[in-house]
């Protein structure tokens, strides 16, 4: 990452603002908000996923959008043909463009002042942000963000899916390119003015779901550590039922009643099954 620079670390601070500082007079219909969103090379910056585009709006949840921000960035390995099938971006179209660091560094100064980012399914954006910073040792800051996907399970019921795609359908929103950045951010931005404006006090909702980059990062990483603890229980309950199933195929020459015990014992570990993963959800 060498003659790459550094990222601002002192994100839309605001003028005379500190890390204290209560903002509840800063929570307004008129305040900005920035929709995020990026193309990648993969879904993993651990095993090497790169930011090939960064798309953005801001607005306000009373006055809609206010300006937009695009731009491509070139990363350090070719782009996949399953990629580009996916999003349209091919390696001719990042040829000459910068790698995602600068643009990163180009969409802080664009952005300003503002009260939070919004992403639909948040972590996925702030997986790539953490490992911008982090490839240039440097502190993450703790980005106030709002997850549009989290908003709309909570407050949506009867859509297809959680998916951007079927939400703005749901609603009506115009999202002329899906799976390109500018136009996922537009569509966030208008999903966000619906759900938040839905809310008999927007001001506060605003408040209110708005979580650190901490908080939601750890707020993931729970989710999928239930959902591993889940799949646990599922393969250690499907060994169990396997080697019971197997008992009884091979107890055709043991009494009835040796078979009705060991059937009433599955009946018995599906029943434990299902009241722990109730509990784990």
């Amino acid at each position: 990452m060498s003659g790459k620079g550094k990222i601002q670390t002192e994100v839309f601070r605001r003028e005379g603002g500190n890390g204290d500082r209560d903002d509840s007079q800063q929570v307004g219909a008129g305040m900005k908000l920035i929709a995020l969103d990026f193309e990648t090379t993969g879904l993993d910056p651990q095993e090497g996923a790169e930011i090939i585009e960064i798309g953005a709006s801001s607005f306000t949840l009373d006055g809609g959008l206010i300006e937009t921000f695009s731009a491509l960035c070139k990363p350090s390995k070719q782009i996949s043909k399953r990629i580009t099938k996916i999003n349209g971006i091919t390696n001719q179209d990042v040829e000459s463009e910068p790698a995602a660091v600068v643009r990163w560094n180009e969409f802080l100064e664009w952005a300003g002042e503002c009260q939070a980012l919004v992403a639909h399914n948040a972590p996925f954006e702030l997986k790539f942000i953490r490992r911008l910073y982090e490839d240039l040792g440097q502190e993450v800051p703790d980005l106030p963000m709002i997850d549009t996907l989290k908003l709309a399970r909570r407050r949506i019921e009867g859509v297809k899916s959680y998916k951007l795609v079927d939400l703005v359908e749901h609603f009506d929103i115009e999202l002329v390119n899906a799976h390109r950045a500018p136009d996922d951010a537009k569509a966030t931005a208008e999903l966000a003015r619906v759900i938040l404006n839905g809310y008999s006090n927007p001001k506060a909702a605003v408040k209110s779901n708005t979580k650190t980059a901490t908080e939601m990062i750890r707020l993931a990483e729970d989710a999928a550590e239930r959902k591993r603890m889940r799949q646990r229980r599922m393969d250690e309950f499907s060994e169990e039922v396997t080697i019971y199933v197997g008992e009884l195929q091979e107890s055709k020459g043991s009494s009835l009643l040796n078979a009705l015990a060991r059937f009433i014992t599955t009946i018995v570990l599906i029943f434990l099954l299902f009241a722990a993963l109730s509990f784990l959800l």
